[in-house]
């Protein structure tokens, strides 16, 4: 079966496997889990088995081609559009269920993948109820998601939920030397900062990780220690953003990526001043133990979360040298830099936000805070 492509998935693969070779296929499947992990190629991959007339581990006829190239007529996809932030009602009510509602001939299924499912706005949410509550007979819908408590309770009632974990780090290491160019060593970093994403892994191996990832951590490590300006750390963060992005999407999703980076530099902060190193991801950064005591536990939630806070900021289309600006002057203020303090108070008549402790003590980008927790 084309599962075999799918790297580190078994147990949710073993369950799809399962439900096709008994003839139990649900009407409507909920993929849940990180980006990255594979869920995307394995909604093709299911349809490449209702619909590939060899059902080779690696075929490459023509149906399984045009799967794969989103070509084939039974096989719709349903995303985000360009500059948009939710999936419309119109594309549920005039594509997905007329599609549904086509005849086809018995055992050819018709499939519709919605990747990200979480995006549907209310008005399209409530429109696919009625497609889950009254399926068309060879039809096969696919929800992707990162959790899925973002959607409706009545959607998720209606679907069969398949959980995709994170990659080990081996498997990802693996994978990395047998796609890209890369030393073992170089692979292995990146492998355990890509936090069960291949995907991830991918991009980051892709760039000149390295000499970015160093960039990206001295110019925070500078800020903590009060030896450069907020504004000219966003300024520089920015910069290492943008030098391989091609347009502002782009930019953006390399900022989401640095930023990412910094939830990992805070938790092995925090770990590193609880001397668990073998729990590290930047175990080969030899400033580590020092740069651990520029920050007490507390101030390295506080700037976790303003990390987070960041990132969402970024996600709702904030001006990116603001959401770095406000970042750097409120991680400078927590950390007790005197450059944070006063350019805050020239820069915003509010003062910064007041240490708490951490909502969250975990993100996929940082894995588990605490050494122990995975």
């Amino acid at each position: 079966m084309p599962f075999i492509e799918i790297l580190g998935q078994d147990q949710p693969l073993g369950q799809l496997s399962r439900a096709f070779v008994t003839g139990r296929l649900a009407h409507a499947y909920l993929f849940e889990g990180p980006d990255g992990v594979g869920k995307s190629m394995s909604a093709r991959a299911l349809a490449r088995i209702l619909l590939c007339p060899r059902k080779g581990e690696k075929c490459k006829c023509e149906t399984c081609q045009l799967v794969l190239e989103d070509r084939h007529p039974l096989v719709r996809t349903y995303g985000l559009a360009k500059n948009s932030r939710n999936i419309g009602v119109d594309a549920i009510r005039d594509d997905l269920i007329p599609f549904f509602n086509l005849k086809s001939a018995p055992g050819e299924y018709k499939m519709a993948i919605i990747d990200p499912a979480d995006a549907l706005s209310p008005e399209a949410a409530n429109m696919l109820l009625k497609t889950l509550e009254e399926p068309g007979e060879w039809s096969l819908l696919v929800l992707l998601t990162r959790t899925a408590q973002a959607l409706l309770p009545t959607i998720r009632s209606r679907c069969q939920c398949v959980r995709f974990g994170r990659i080990p780090e081996p498997l990802i290491a693996d994978r990395l030397m047998t796609k890209m160019d890369i030393t073992r060593e170089h692979a292995r970093v990146v492998a355990k900062l890509s936090c069960g994403s291949v995907g991830r892994a991918l991009e980051l191996a892709g760039k000149d990780f390295s000499a970015w990832r160093v960039r990206a951590l001295d110019a925070y490590a500078e800020l903590l220690a009060s030896e450069t300006g907020p504004v000219e750390t966003a300024a520089k963060f920015l910069e290492i953003a943008g030098k391989s992005a091609k347009g502002l999407q782009e930019r953006r999703v390399e900022l989401q990526h640095l930023l990412g980076i910094l939830l990992t530099y805070l938790r092995d902060l925090v770990i590193a001043r609880e001397k668990y190193e073998g729990f590290l991801l930047h175990e080969d950064r030899p400033t580590l133990a020092q740069e651990a005591a520029l920050l007490d536990e507390e101030q390295a939630l506080a700037v976790f979360d303003r990390i987070i806070e960041a990132k969402d900021d970024i996600d709702r289309n904030v001006n990116m040298q603001i959401a770095l600006e406000e970042l750097c002057l409120d991680t400078s203020a927590i950390a007790g830099g005197a450059a944070g303090t006063s350019d805050r108070a020239a820069w915003n008549p509010h003062a910064a936000r007041e240490p708490a402790k951490s909502k969250r003590l975990s993100t996929p980008e940082a894995g588990s805070w605490r050494a122990g927790n995975d």
